[in-house]
This record gives C-alpha cells, structure tokens and sequence, in this order.
C-alpha cells in the first residue's frame, strides 16, 4: 500500500491512507487478532475520511478487507468510484463461500479492481467463472501476482512491470 499510494501520488493524484486498528496492533505487538465487527470497521473508515480534507472528486479504496469496507462506504461518502486493490473474492481455502456482497452495496459507482491471477482468495479463473453483477467494475489482472501483487522471485522484472501496468490503469480509472 506504501508503494501504491507513492505510485498514485507520482502520477498526480492525492492518496490519503489510514490504518485500521486491529492491523497496527498486529505490527506493534505481533499478534494475529481477527478484524473486528463489519460495523466498526466501516466506523472507522468514515471516521478516517471525514478527518481527510478533500478538494477534488473522491475515490474511495482498499486491500483486501478494506476494500470490503470501502465498497460499504462509497455512496455514503459520494465517492466517484471505488479502487479495490486485491479483493477478497473469498475466505482463503474457502472458494464454496463467495463473498459478492460488496458488490451490491456499492451502489451503480465503477469499481476498479486489481487482482493477482494467482490469488489465493480470488484467482483469475475462480473470477472468471463467477455469476455476479459486473456492471460498471473492470479487473485489470497482474499476470503472475497473489493476493499482494507479489509473484516468484523469479519473475521480479515482469511483476514490476505488471505492477506499473497497473498503477497507469488505476490513475487513469481515477482521472490522472
């Protein structure tokens, strides 16, 4: 998210990130604690862009679960789209549990989605052979990433490159 957000930035546009607090906690005191209720989680989003100063079309996004999130949030914050940067399609080993939901909260707002092909929550073919409402959401797939957009060191150069595909097609999805 770190290099996304300088990514974004070099191509003009404004990022503001926050943390939720049940990630801060497992990097401060290394324990894997489950997220919190849903309710809590879209708390804290708004929370954090209500605290964001905002002089320009909004674009509301996250990784994984808070992408989840933002999709509950989008309309409600008058969000021009939503940018979803490895989206939990579903549970990890739980492909039976497919998790679209998200997809219906976000109202008819576009969705950016950027996806690894090897995913382990949502790879290419498991997206590929989902019935669900695809109206306005476009899946740009990072050829060889997971669920990070991290792939075999082998392949460094072309993830790198997938990577930076990527992020042009995030920008342009945004207006840069």
């Amino acid at each position: 998210m770190v290099q996304t957000a300088a990514e974004l930035t070099s191509r003009r546009l404004r990022v503001v990130r926050f943390e939720f607090g049940y990630m801060a906690a497992r990097r401060t005191d290394g324990t894997r604690r489950p997220p919190p209720p849903m309710a809590k989680l879209v708390d804290d989003f708004v929370a954090a862009a209500g605290a964001a100063p905002c002089d320009g079309p909004l674009f509301v996004g996250g990784k994984s679960m808070g992408g989840r999130v933002a999709c509950r949030v989008a309309t409600a914050l008058g969000a021009r789209g939503v940018a979803l940067l490895g989206f939990p399609f579903h549970p990890v080993g739980r492909p039976d549990r497919p998790r679209l939901e998200e997809f219906e909260l976000r109202g008819d707002l576009p969705v950016w989605i950027g996806q690894g092909e090897r995913d382990p929550m949502g790879d290419r073919a498991f997206v590929d052979a989902l019935h669900w409402k695809r109206s306005r959401v476009e899946v740009h797939w990072i050829a060889g990433g997971g669920h990070s957009w991290e792939g075999p060191a082998g392949r460094a150069a072309e993830l790198a490159e997938a990577r930076t595909v990527a992020w042009d097609a995030l920008a342009r999805f945004c207006g840069a």
